[in-house]
C-alpha cells in the first residue's frame, strides 16, 4: 500500500537453513492452511524454550508457497531513503556491501545488501491476500489484506501460533535480505517478528528477528537470535545484542568476527509509537561442508528507519551439516508471555537474492 513515506517489506534471498524452536522443515505446514498447527502454522517442530537474550523458543515453523512476481518501488523510510526499484538501497548510513557476492564468496565487510541484489518477490497487498504464500489464524487471532497491508490482531497471548504469514523462495538460498514496513500503534507485545526457516535434513539453521514476549521490555527488538553451528539442530542458543552487550554470546566465532551495533541500545517499545517503521535485514549463512571445511564468513544485519543497529559478519551461524538455504520467510508467527491483546501490520513486502 503506497502511502507519502514507502515503508516497504523486503526479501533478497540466496540459499540457507533453518529450523530451530520454529522449524519449518520438521512438522511440515499441517495447519498453514487448515487453521489448526504450531507456531507459524505448523504442526510443531519442538516445544522450544526460553533461550540466551530472552527472544527464546516457540513450537512450530511455516514455509511459503510458490513465488509471486511484482516489482519494487522505492521507499523512503522513516529515517533514511532506499533506491527503490533495482534493489540498490540507499538510507542514512548507506549500504555499502558486498555488491551481492557469491553463494560462498570472500568474507564480507559489511553485512548490508549488496548493490546488485535482485528482487525474486514483492507484494504491496493492494490486490489482497498475495498469491503463493502460507497465511492463517486460529484460537482468536485474524489475519486481514483488506486495508491494503497486513493486518494481525493477537488475543490475550498465553502462547501459541495465533496467526501466521510465510513466503517460500523457488528454491532455498543462502544469502537474502529482507525489507518492509511495520507498526505496532496500540498495546505493544512480542511475537517472531520475522523469522527465517533453513531446510531441515535432521539438522537445521534458522534466524529470528523477533520482538520480545518476556516482559524484559515486550514488543522491543532487543536482540537477533540464531545458532552457531556447534550442534546440529540451530535456533536461538547464541544472540547479539543490540546495545553490543555480552558480545561473547555469538559463539564460536567470538574473536574473530567482526560485530558492530553502532546505536548502543534496543528498538524499544516506546519506539513504536503510532506510525511505520522500515526494516532492513539481511542473512548469509556460513560456509563449507564438513568440519574442516567450514569457514567463519557468515552475516546478520538490522536496520531500522534508516539506522543501522547491527552489522556482522565473520560468522559462524550453522552446523556444517545443515544445508546452506533458507526455505521460508515468515512474519507475524508465535506469541507468548501472558500479554494482552495486539495489533501489529506490514505492508510493502519485497524479497530479493543477495
Amino acid at each position: 500500500m503506497q502511502r507519502w513515506h514507502w515503508l516497504g517489506l523486503v526479501i533478497a534471498v540466496s540459499g540457507c537453513s533453518d529450523a530451530g524452536d520454529d522449524s519449518a522443515g520438521a512438522g511440515g505446514d499441517a495447519g498453514s492452511s487448515s487453521g489448526s498447527g504450531g507456531e507459524g502454522a505448523v504442526a510443531g517442530a519442538s516445544s522450544g524454550g526460553q533461550t540466551t537474550g530472552g527472544v527464546g523458543g516457540s513450537a512450530g515453523g511455516a514455509s511459503g508457497g510458490a513465488s509471486a512476481s511484482g516489482a519494487s518501488a522505492g521507499h523512503t523510510g522513516v529515517g533514511g531513503g532506499d533506491a527503490g526499484g533495482t534493489g540498490a538501497t540507499a538510507g542514512a548510513a548507506g549500504h555499502a556491501g558486498s555488491g551481492g557476492g557469491s553463494a560462498c564468496g570472500p568474507l564480507l565487510s559489511s553485512a548490508a545488501p549488496g548493490a546488485n541484489r535482485q528482487l525474486i518477490w514483492s507484494t504491496d497487498f493492494e490486490s489482497g491476500t498475495p498469491a503463493g504464500v502460507s497465511q492463517g489464524a486460529q484460537d482468536g487471532g485474524s489475519i486481514d489484506f483488506s486495508q491494503g497491508y497486513l493486518h494481525a490482531s493477537y488475543p490475550f497471548s498465553s502462547g501459541g501460533s495465533y496467526v501466521w504469514f510465510s513466503y517460500g523462495p523457488p528454491s532455498p538460498l543462502g544469502d537474502l535480505s529482507v525489507e518492509f514496513d511495520a507498526r505496532m500503534p496500540g498495546n505493544t507485545h512480542g511475537l517472531k517478528f520475522l523469522k527465517l526457516f533453513g531446510v531441515n535434513n535432521g539438522g537445521y539453521a534458522n534466524v529470528t528477528y523477533g520482538l520480545d514476549y518476556t516482559g524484559i521490555d515486550n514488543g522491543s527488538l532487543y536482540a537477533v537470535s540464531f545458532g552457531d553451528g556447534s550442534v546440529e539442530s540451530n535456533d536461538t542458543a547464541q544472540v547479539i545484542f543490540l546495545d553490543g552487550s555480552h558480545p561473547e554470546y555469538i559463539g564460536r566465532a567470538y574473536g574473530q568476527a567482526k560485530v558492530l551495533t553502532p546505536q548502543g541500545k534496543a528498538f524499544a517499545s516506546g519506539d513504536w509509537g503510532s506510525g511505520w517503521h522500515h526494516f532492513v535485514m539481511r542473512f548469509r549463512f556460513n560456509c563449507g561442508d564438513s568440519a574442516a571445511t567450514e569457514v567463519p564468513d557468515g552475516a546478520i544485519y538490522l536496520e531500522i528507519d534508516g539506522k543501522v543497529y547491527v552489522d556482522a559478519v565473520g560468522l559462524f551461524n550453522r552446523h556444517w551439516s545443515n544445508v546452506r538455504g533458507i526455505e521460508s520467510v515468515s512474519l507475524t508467527g508465535w506469541t507468548q508471555g501472558d500479554g494482552d491483546p495486539f495489533d501489529i501490520d506490514y505492508d510493502n513486502v519485497e524479497v530479493y537474492r543477495e
